[in-house]
């Protein structure tokens, strides 16, 4: 996703000197979009505020590997986050030997 800076709220920032240029983000917060500076040796990761920047692509339309955590114990971006029924535990013992019939 790119986004495009429309303005800088603070003239301290560092792309107050950058307005009006487009940006690749890296990752995305609720206050801010990570991205890449293009100046400068070390190619830094640096954030911008969302209030002083713009989108240009439709929301999540390009954003499937977009995240802050890269892997949790629910899950990654490839799997997913539910849990399987099938990985609950069972703390209950069954009587039967058949759970579909108990008479059997």
């Amino acid at each position: 996703m790119k986004i495009k800076i429309i303005k800088c709220s603070n003239s301290m920032l560092w792309y107050n000197k950058h307005i009006g240029e487009e940006f690749e983000v890296k990752f995305i917060e609720d206050k801010a979009y990570w991205t890449r500076e293009r100046d400068g040796v070390f190619n830094a990761l640096n954030w911008i505020y969302k209030e002083d920047a713009t989108r240009r692509t439709l929301p999540r339309l390009d954003m499937s590997r977009i995240s802050v955590k890269a892997e949790s114990a629910f899950g990654s971006a490839n799997t997913g986050g539910a849990w399987l029924s099938s990985a609950r535990v069972v703390r209950c013992w069954v009587k039967s030997r058949n759970e579909r019939n108990p008479r059997i």
